[in-house]
């Protein structure tokens, strides 16, 4: 995908902008995302605890919340995902850049059918890992028995053998949000996070894993801490797919003719 103009390299390393396999890690996504973070911190906050808040409020009222998520979640996600990428990118983005899913009807309509086509590859990975550990518990049962402290081990590995086996299907397509949030349509989402994250897909899985304990983190204090952690999680997964898109362009660079 083409580089948007005004964004700026988020890596800097002597020999410039290169940026390997090696690179993608922790501590840089953590470094980048930190640093868009604090020089909008206020932004940050600001946008992200009124999309939790929005997004709550439309999730828990009767009747409402199943129109909002089938309707208006996905294109409320990517104005999001537009803005918290504005902020790692420093391009001054603003608080209205979180309902840009519902600015034309071709935007809403990109962003449904990136958002559902998404959750039908995430629903078919689910059945695929669920179907070898629902026959493995079954097997345990018939043969053990319910009361077997055998059928309680074999749940436990089999639930285990189910998520390791759906988190290496579902990593492939971790990108997908912020491909769209660059203009992607859902099909090419789909392909291009496919193809980005071939042979590093445990490693983002790591990343999101230890990030996600970093929110997490954000309930000691009262809670309180979630309004600093939450969003610069998010900072730092959109520096993660910024550094994989910086990567993947360099390596098909040489492959492209030269006019």
């Amino acid at each position: 995908m083409p580089v948007i103009a005004g964004e700026r390299c988020l890596i800097r390393a002597k020999g410039g902008c290169k940026v390997n396999t090696q690179d993608i890690s922790l501590s840089r996504c953590f470094s980048e995302g930190w640093e868009g973070f604090k020089n909008h911190i206020g932004l940050a906050i600001g946008a992200s605890v009124l999309y939790g808040f929005i997004h709550a409020v439309l999730c828990y009222i009767p009747g409402l919340n199943i129109l909002y998520l089938i309707i208006a979640a996905f294109p409320f996600m990517g104005g999001f995902t537009i803005l918290v990428l504005g902020i790692v990118k420093n391009l001054d983005p603003q608080i209205g850049t979180l309902f840009s899913g519902f600015c034309s009807g071709n935007q809403w309509t990109r962003w449904m059918g990136l958002g559902w086509l998404a959750t039908l590859y995430y629903f078919v990975a689910e059945i695929i890992c669920a179907i070898p550990a629902g026959i493995l518990i079954l097997a345990a049962y018939l043969i053990v028995g319910e009361d077997s402290p055998v059928l309680i081990a074999v749940v436990v590995v089999a639930a285990l053998g189910f998520y390791v086996a759906f988190m290496a299907i579902a990593m492939r397509w971790a990108l997908v949000f912020y491909l769209g949030a660059e203009g992607a349509i859902a099909t090419e989402a789909i392909r291009t996070s496919t193809q980005w994250t071939e042979g590093i897909r445990w490693r983002i899985f790591w990343i999101a894993f230890v990030l996600g304990l970093l929110s997490a983190a954000g309930v000691i204090a009262c809670g309180i801490g979630l309004l600093f952690t939450v969003p610069l999680s998010q900072c730092c997964m959109a520096a993660l797919y910024l550094d994989v898109k910086q990567m993947r362009t360099q390596q098909a660079a040489p492959q492209q003719p030269s006019l």
